[in-house]
């Protein structure tokens, strides 16, 4: 089955977002980077589609390449470690 991304809303809305979001994670589990690339060259709310779309992929056991971690700025890994000792 072919994507058709004009079939698929492309907003910040919950009805356009999340079965986008599903669809790209669907078409590129394996990479949380192919699936952010893909929701952002579909364009429209690319940072919530992408979003959801990377945390269905890292639900799915996909992880982040740490090429991409270490592009992070230094605050963010710090926020993001001190997120993951609270949990």
């Amino acid at each position: 089955m072919r994507f058709d991304p004009s079939r698929v809303g492309n907003t910040g809305h919950v009805v356009d977002a999340i079965p986008l979001a599903l669809v790209i994670s669907a078409r590129y589990g394996s990479s949380v980077e192919a699936a952010v690339q893909a929701a952002v060259d579909l364009g429209g709310d690319t940072d919530t589609v992408a979003a959801l779309a990377a945390q269905v992929v890292g639900a799915g056991g996909a992880v982040v390449s740490i090429d991409l971690v270490r592009q992070l700025p230094a605050a963010v890994v710090e926020t993001i470690d001190a997120f993951a000792r609270l949990v």
